[in-house]
């Protein structure tokens, strides 16, 4: 029974990968020049974290190492797979789960109208301002993409904290992308390119929430995790799922207008400790908190 199980789960991670490959012939794929892998992981961890990758490499040489993942897509699939299954079927897989390949995650660097790289003034390849959000995800409880592609994360001033005081930073490490392939959504959009190969890297920068806001990326912060809970499961109730990609008007952004309103929640952006807010919503709820907190001091 187990391995009928593990087999079910093999032949549809299988199955959505050969469709992957698929697609790529199709669309006649050709690697970006430069991708861009964003993460909280210093050099100095990932050489504690898995030595036998660095072992005879010069301390001058950065590398991310590739980890045992799985794809959006075959995630996806596997959600798929688990709600044909029953409950003994469910409890016997999580014992013989087949573990992920071990990949790289990256997402191209900006590109041109004709998929050539965009170098800033020293002659980096520019990341897009989604790698500077996933590269300080950590620092938030949640990250959605807000209409034409505006990062936002949302969480609490505890984990932002060491973030904006610079005690802790976000990492972009950019390499070559000759060895990535990439992963098709529903709509044929690629969402995210992999390696099997450890991949060298031939930038690195560290990232704070201000040079994040430079980048376009946008930070609401609750006061606390309680208040951060709650607001969350208001929204799970609305959606069916916490969606990643969103309106300016949808119950996400509007709900965080009013928990803005309330004071539990503050757009960092929108305020002296930040920079280029670009949610206009957020924005407006901002300016409303701060009249209504003058007239009470007015009034006291």
């Amino acid at each position: 029974m187990d391995d009928d199980i593990c087999k079910k789960v093999q032949d549809a991670l299988n199955s959505v990968n050969e469709q992957q490959e698929n697609l790529r012939r199709q669309k006649q794929y050709i690697p970006p020049q430069f991708v861009a892998h964003a993460t909280h992981i210093s050099q100095e961890e990932f050489r504690i974290s898995v030595p036998e990758v660095f072992t005879g490499v010069s301390s001058k040489t950065e590398i991310v190492p590739a980890f045992s993942k799985a794809t959006q897509n075959e995630l996806n699939a596997f959600k798929n797979l688990l709600s044909t299954l029953n409950t003994k079927e469910i409890e016997q897989l999580k014992i013989n789960l087949p573990k992920s390949p071990k990949r790289v995650f990256a997402i191209s660097t900006k590109q041109d109208d004709k998929g050539n790289p965009i170098f800033d003034e020293n002659g980096v390849p520019i990341p897009q301002d989604g790698s500077y959000a996933y590269s300080l995800k950590k620092c938030s409880a949640s990250i959605c993409f807000v209409d034409e592609g505006i990062p936002l994360l949302i969480g609490f001033r505890e984990k932002y904290a060491d973030f904006e005081n610079g005690e802790k930073t976000g990492h972009i490490y950019i390499g070559k992308g000759s060895a990535f392939k990439s992963e098709y959504d529903n709509n044929g959009n690629i969402t995210e390119f992999t390696s099997t190969d450890n991949m060298q890297v031939i930038f690195h920068m560290q990232t704070t929430p201000r040079e994040a806001m430079q980048h376009n990326v946008q930070f609401v912060m609750f006061g606390n995790a309680e208040d951060y809970e709650k607001w969350s499961e208001k929204v799970r109730k609305k959606e069916e799922n916490f969606e990643t990609f969103v309106s300016s008007n949808s119950y996400k952004i509007t709900s965080l207008q009013e928990e803005i309103l309330t004071g539990r929640a503050t757009f960092i952006n929108a305020t002296a400790n930040g920079c280029n807010p670009k949610i206009s919503g957020l924005t407006r709820a901002t300016a409303k908190y701060c009249e209504l907190m003058t007239l009470n001091r007015i009034r006291m």
